[in-house]
């Protein structure tokens, strides 16, 4: 099944996740066009034009971001270098190299798999 965002605008929407609330992503040439986009379907509201923070994010597009990635996953850092990882809709870290950003993400779920059989045990 094809997904609702594009890569381009899965990684906006990843590299807003990890910010506090004042701060922000800017963007711009094609980018910008890709958050027209967000804004026609109902994903962003209010004045996202030239740059995007936590606030303008709808809880809709939070939830496909996240129906449409696994439980654990990794994507590429918007505008930086690494990867970001998130777990249970969390953001958990920044990884600079591919192969280490695999590993901490293998690590997550193979640490929630033990829980969840530890849980089941008690």
């Amino acid at each position: 099944m094809p997904k609702t965002l594009t890569s381009l605008q899965e990684q906006m929407i990843a590299k807003v996740l990890t910010l506090d609330t004042t701060n922000y992503v800017w963007v711009n040439n094609g980018e910008v066009h890709s958050l027209k986009n967000l804004k026609a379907k109902g994903f962003v509201v209010g004045d996202a034009y030239g740059s995007l923070q936590i606030r303008h994010l709808t809880e809709r597009v939070k939830n496909v971001f996240f129906l449409e990635n696994d439980s654990t996953f990794m994507i590429r850092n918007f505008h930086g270098e690494g990867w970001l990882i998130f777990d249970a809709k969390q953001y958990v870290c920044k990884v600079y190299k591919e192969p280490a950003a695999k590993r901490v993400v293998e690590a997550l779920k193979l640490l929630t798999r033990t829980e969840a059989t530890q849980s089941q045990a008690a």
